[in-house]
């Protein structure tokens, strides 16, 4: 398994964020294999095993696709560019999905916050913000694509 699909899926596992997401990711990019018995070595529940392996082929291709797009990035939460006032929080992502240059995340913005399990309306009207600031030339961070 490659160190980005070890990423991708524990971007999948909601209780995994932050210093922990990031220990587990190195721990499992270091390891022989990665199997349900390697999960539970570094720590992860049974819960959380089964979430990581969930992440289809469909989707994992689709992300690939998406990444090897012009200024399509995955920047973990162990890469120097990943924004230290996001890291200060205490349960940051462990990794983030960017479109553009990885430059802006270290310019003034306003966070689009979300979640994992979004309504269509928080959505909706949560891209339609962000498109609006961007417009105006204001960088917005969204957790959509």
């Amino acid at each position: 398994m490659t160190p980005d699909e070890i990423w991708l899926r524990l971007m999948k596992v909601s209780s995994l964020y932050g210093d922990r997401m990031v220990e587990i990711a190195q721990r499992l990019c270091a390891a022989a294999s990665v199997d349900r018995e390697a999960l539970h070595a570094v720590g992860m529940t049974a819960a959380q095993a089964k979430l990581f392996f969930r992440l289809d082929e469909h989707e994992l291709d689709e992300t690939r696709r998406w990444l090897g797009q012009p200024d399509h990035h995955l920047l973990r939460g162990d890469d120097p560019r990943y924004p230290l006032r996001l890291k200060a929080i205490a349960d940051y992502p462990g990794a983030l999905l960017v479109s553009g240059g990885l430059a802006l995340l270290h310019s003034a913005q306003l966070a689009v916050i979300g979640s994992r399990s979004h309504s269509w309306y928080g959505a909706r009207w949560g891209k339609l913000s962000a498109k609006r600031w961007r417009i105006k030339g204001l960088p917005s961070p969204v957790g959509w694509r």
